[in-house]
């Protein structure tokens, strides 16, 4: 299995995400999310080349946003999961505009939310619930960047789509975790030995990194593409 380091695996996923349609912002996020992902263990290229292709294909929509006065709610189209890229990246916004509550309706990917949170938000803690309620719901605790599962299934079973309750909340007291990701000495033991990637996820983060290239030519040369004309260029 090939092993990539942390800042291919983010610079891989950003130009992706750029190959697939996103603004620069959002696939510069999306690509930092990847990183963390790559450092919690989980299936970083394989997160995110997924969501990145559904959202390039058109099988998961941008959401309308409502103010509700009790927090905002993020929907999508009728029949079209979120996209995780752009919803991630609006709750962690909302929160740290000073929102304290943001439902996510039907998005995509749980789990590149968590990462976005994780990546994004400036709140001290952010406590995010699979499902829309209080009952018995798998939930995280997002005191960026660890992420503390507390209730419920492991993270990377986190499929959606699915509706997600994201909270300001406090660091204490809390439930001991079941599990800590991408904590501090994980960062560490990970950053040295760099993180295996699967085959086939490499493979479509490549497809969609060659829809930023353009062919050589004497026009695109002029245009700025490629390598300068003598070496010291």
């Amino acid at each position: 299995m090939t092993t990539l380091s942390f800042n291919e695996i983010e610079v891989s996923v950003r130009k992706a995400g750029i190959g697939a349609g996103l603004p620069y912002g959002i696939a510069n996020e999306v690509g930092r999310a990847a990183e963390w992902l790559a450092i919690a263990g989980l299936p970083a290229l394989a997160t995110c080349g997924s969501a990145l292709e559904a959202s390039l294909e058109g099988r998961t929509a941008l959401g309308r946003g409502t103010d509700t006065g009790a927090g905002w709610t993020l929907a999508p189209p009728a029949g079209i999961p979120l996209c995780a890229c752009h919803a991630g990246v609006v709750a962690a916004d909302l929160l740290n505009a000073g929102s304290t509550t943001v439902r996510l309706t039907s998005v995509a990917s749980p789990v590149l939310v968590v990462a976005l949170l994780a990546t994004i938000s400036e709140a001290p803690a952010v406590s995010v619930l699979l499902g829309d309620t209080h009952e018995g719901a798998p939930s995280v605790l997002v005191t960026a960047p660890t992420v503390s599962l507390l209730s419920g299934i492991e993270l990377l079973d986190w499929t959606g789509p699915a509706d997600l309750l994201i909270e300001l909340g406090s660091v204490a007291p809390r439930p001991a975790p079941l599990r800590v990701y991408a904590d501090r000495t994980a960062r560490d033991t990970a950053f040295a030995d760099g993180a295996p990637v699967e085959p086939e996820a490499a493979e479509v983060i490549a497809r969609l990194m060659a829809r930023t290239l353009v062919p050589a030519s004497e026009e695109s040369r002029q245009r700025g593409a490629g390598a300068g004309r003598i070496d010291s260029d």
